[in-house]
C-alpha cells in the first residue's frame, strides 16, 4: 500500500512515497527530463556505498541490565565493560587493512562526497580488480597477524576476562560455580547445544552454571577459530545514483555539473 496525495500523478517508486519529501514527477517532459540526467550520470560514473565489516571484534557485558537478583550481586556493580578481543596493535594492524582498500580512490579516479566517492565509469572494472586482490591480501594478512593458534589464545583470554567480570561481581549468597578455566572445545559445545535448543535463551539466575551460560549467550556473535573469523570478515560494494525525482529541474553534462548537484543536498 502507498498513498497517493494526486490521483493523477503516476508514483513512480512506491516504497519511497509514504512518508517522504522528495519532489514530484507529474508530467512526462519531467519525467523524460529526469531519465535522460540519470542515464548521463550513470555515462559519466557512480556513487560507491563500500561496507567492510567482521574485522574488528568485541562484546559487551553490563550488569545493571540484566535480570539478576539483587542480593546475588554485590553493591557496587562494575561499570559496563566492551571487551576487545585484539589489542590496540593488533587492531591497528587490522585497520591498516582496511585503509588499503579505501585507498584506490583519487582525484584522478573519483570525487570524493558526502554520499561516498563518485567512481568515474573508466575505472570501475579497476574497482572490482582492486576488491578482488585486497580480499585476498586481507585474508593471508589477518592469517599472518594473528595466527591460528594465537587467535585462539585471544579468544578465550577475551572470554576469561568477561568470565572474571561475573564473578567478580557475585556476591556469596549467589548460588553460582564457576570453571577454573575455558577451553575452545567447551565452548563449541555450549555453542551447539544452545543453537539446537533454547537452553540459555531464557537464563535462568537461580542456575549454578548461570554465569557460563550468559557469557556463551552474550558472545554468540563472536568466531571461535581463525577460519571462522576470516569467513566473517565481509568486503561489499555497491554502485549508487541520485534518486531520478532529484533530477527534474536539472541539466547534467559534466562531473562539474554533478558536483554542483552534490553541493545543493
Amino acid at each position: 500500500m502507498f498513498e497517493a496525495s494526486d490521483p493523477r500523478q503516476v508514483t513512480l517508486f512506491p516504497d519511497l512515497a509514504t512518508g517522504t519529501t522528495l519532489p514530484s514527477i507529474t508530467t512526462q517532459p519531467e519525467f523524460d527530463q529526469a531519465l535522460a540526467n540519470l542515464v548521463r550520470i550513470s555515462d559519466l560514473g557512480a556513487f560507491v556505498q563500500l561496507n567492510i565489516s567482521g574485522v574488528e571484534k568485541s562484546y559487551t557485558l553490563n550488569l545493571a541490565e540484566m535480570a539478576i537478583p539483587a542480593d546475588f550481586l554485590k553493591t557496587a556493580l562494575p561499570p559496563a565493560q566492551t571487551i576487545q578481543l585484539f589489542s590496540p596493535a593488533t587492531r591497528r594492524q587490522l585497520q591498516k587493512l582496511v585503509y588499503s582498500v579505501k585507498a584506490f580512490f583519487n582525484n584522478d579516479n573519483s570525487l570524493p562526497t558526502e554520499f561516498g566517492p563518485f567512481l568515474l565509469r573508466p575505472f570501475f572494472t579497476d574497482w572490482q580488480d582492486h576488491l578482488a586482490i585486497e580480499r585476498e591480501i586481507i585474508q593471508r594478512s589477518v592469517k599472518k597477524i594473528l595466527g591460528r593458534r594465537t587467535y585462539s589464545q585471544l579468544v578465550i583470554e577475551g572470554l576469561t576476562q568477561g568470565y572474571n567480570l561475573l564473578q567478580s561481581a557475585a556476591e556469596i549468597t549467589a548460588p553460582w560455580e564457576f570453571e577454573k578455566r575455558l577451553t575452545i572445545s567447551k565452548l563449541k559445545n555450549l555453542r551447539r547445544r544452545l543453537l539446537s535448543s533454547e537452553e540459555g535463551l531464557d537464563l535462568n539466575p537461580t542456575a549454578v552454571d548461570y554465569p557460563l551460560w550468559l557469557l556463551v549467550q552474550k558472545t554468540i556473535h563472536l568466531p571461535l577459530t581463525l577460519a571462522e573469523y576470516q569467513q566473517q570478515i565481509q568486503i561489499t560494494s555497491f554502485f549508487k545514483t541520485i534518486h531520478i525525482t532529484h533530477l527534474v529541474d536539472k541539466d547534467i553534462n559534466s562531473i562539474e555539473d554533478i558536483k554542483s548537484l552534490i553541493n545543493q543536498f
